[in-house]
């Protein structure tokens, strides 16, 4: 096993502890700069970089910089997929991602890009499909919403809002008996998960 360091693995391994220093004392920005510049020594020099990018993560997620810090998530489990305290981060973060997607405003150019970051890594949920659907009937693009729906509905039938949302995307299509087929499904849904939870309190 090689434990000894050569000049460029030393400044390395200093830069990296200086940033564990800042992180320690809250000095997110600074912190996340040296790591940046550490993930890209370590990438070059063919070096594992799994810790680096997990610490990296937790700096911009501080920073509110949400989005790099879900990539920055992905890396590192990329490098290591058995870690926990990786895929821990991965779960918070995500969770904040798919808020900032399902709060964003009405034609926020972000949110495509957030919604595709998430389903690319398996990260989105139903209410996320949903929130990018309502971004696709406000650009105009209710065909493509009702292609999500009709995916959310199929494989989660019992989630009330994406059928309350498709029955207002098939009147902006001018399909009332849709809307009212979609509306039914929809109070369906909802009293049948009343009745269940009347049951489980009755128990």
């Amino acid at each position: 096993m090689k434990t000894r360091l050569n000049r460029e693995m030393k400044n390395l391994h200093g830069e990296l502890k200086r940033a564990d220093d800042l992180m320690d004392k809250e000095q997110w920005a600074q912190a996340r700069d040296i790591l940046r510049r550490g993930r890209a020594a370590a990438r070059k020099g063919g070096l594992p970089y799994g810790l680096i990018a997990w610490r990296l993560c937790i700096c911009l997620d501080n920073l509110g910089e949400v989005e790099d810090a879900f990539r920055a998530a992905v890396e590192a489990i990329d490098q290591d997929p058995l870690a926990h305290l990786f895929r821990h981060s991965f779960t918070v973060v995500a969770h904040r991602l798919r808020d900032i997607v399902a709060a964003a405003e009405i034609g926020d150019p972000a949110v495509p890009r957030q919604y595709a970051l998430l389903v690319e890594n398996d990260a989105a949920e139903d209410d996320t499909h949903v929130a990018m659907a309502r971004h696709l009937v406000r650009a105009g693009e209710a065909v493509q919403a009702v292609r999500l729906l009709d995916a959310v509905t199929t494989l989660s039938p019992n989630f009330a809002e994406a059928w309350r949302l498709r029955a207002e995307v098939a009147r902006v299509l001018g399909n009332e008996d849709d809307a009212a087929r979609c509306e039914f499904e929809a109070i369906a849904t909802e009293n049948a998960v009343d009745a269940a939870v009347q049951m489980i309190a009755c128990q």
